[in-house]
């Protein structure tokens, strides 16, 4: 029923919910599955990143920026050449507190667990 909210019918209401169907079906279950199986061996920590900014990966229609998805946040910790030249993201950019935020969360993370 989450996925399909609309008595089973698929229209264009149904394209985010068919996108989490799918983002769920293809990363989600299988890092779930993973975690639970490896976190009898070692410390486990889970973080969702749900962030959605001018650099987002995948743009729906073309330009705009659609959701957070898998790989958004390692933008924002290590430097994509590809997108300013290889240099880091402008302090002038929109997007640059989340650098600060996502820098300072994997500082404390490593400094403190």
């Amino acid at each position: 029923r989450s996925y399909f909210p609309f008595d089973d019918i698929i229209d264009i209401r149904s394209f985010h919910n068919l996108n989490n169907l799918f983002a769920d079906s293809i990363i989600g279950y299988g890092v779930h599955k993973f975690v639970h199986l490896i976190n009898s061996l070692v410390d486990v920590y889970y973080y969702k990143f749900s962030y959605v900014g001018q650099l987002s990966f995948f743009h729906f229609p073309r330009t705009l920026p659609f959701g957070a998805h898998h790989g958004d946040d390692i933008q924002y910790v290590f430097n994509y050449a590809w997108e300013f030249e290889g240099i880091a993201i402008p302090l002038d950019h929109p997007d640059s507190f989340v650098v600060e935020r996502m820098t300072r969360m994997w500082e404390q993370f490593a400094w403190t667990g």
